[in-house]
């Protein structure tokens, strides 16, 4: 059995370096092979709404923003980034962001019950992650992405296990 108690084995750093060095790796694999990027199947690049969320901007400015920026996609991480949950408004969202060839991808925070972290301001979690999925369909989104809990979790009393458990048992009630 796994277990989520453990320490990472190398830090933060260490992990970068690496990821760095093999994407380095793969990008001259590439170049060295002679093909161009047209025959190369292309990932999409782009950044989520908490990377800037000191500016405040809602979904509307944010599209504008990745437009300028001539990224790929965008994640918007909260659903407080809407200024609505209004099926008619998440349907123009979504418009907007396909007329400017970018995929929205829809998530929200944690949705655990069991975690120290677990807000209810969108309801229970059963009720969150309603939501989240009524996003997502409104906006095109083909994911909605959400978290466990928190760093905290792993200290508790059974350990980050319980709250695993728990978060599976509230996602299997919506997804059965």
């Amino acid at each position: 059995m796994i277990s989520f108690n453990q320490p990472p084995t190398r830090s933060r750093r260490t992990f970068c370096a690496q990821g760095a060095t093999l994407l380095g790796g793969l990008f001259l694999r590439n170049a060295a092979s002679g093909k161009n990027s047209s025959e190369t199947k292309r990932i999409a690049l782009g950044f989520d709404n908490f990377s800037i969320r000191a500016l405040g901007w809602k979904a509307d400015r944010l599209i504008e923003y990745a437009d300028r920026q001539k990224v790929d996609s965008l994640l918007f991480s909260d659903l407080q980034v809407y200024e609505s949950h209004d099926e008619k408004y998440l349907r123009e969202i979504g418009e907007e962001a396909r007329t400017k060839d970018l995929i929205l991808h829809a998530g929200t925070g944690g949705i655990c019950p069991t975690s120290q972290s677990f807000k209810d301001t969108f309801g229970t979690a059963d009720e969150h992650l309603q939501l989240l999925l009524k996003v997502a369909h409104g906006v095109g989104s083909k994911v909605a992405r959400c978290y466990l809990g928190s760093m905290k979790d792993r200290k508790g009393p059974g350990g980050i296990e319980r709250h695993v458990e728990s978060t599976l048992v509230a996602l299997k009630r919506i997804r059965p």
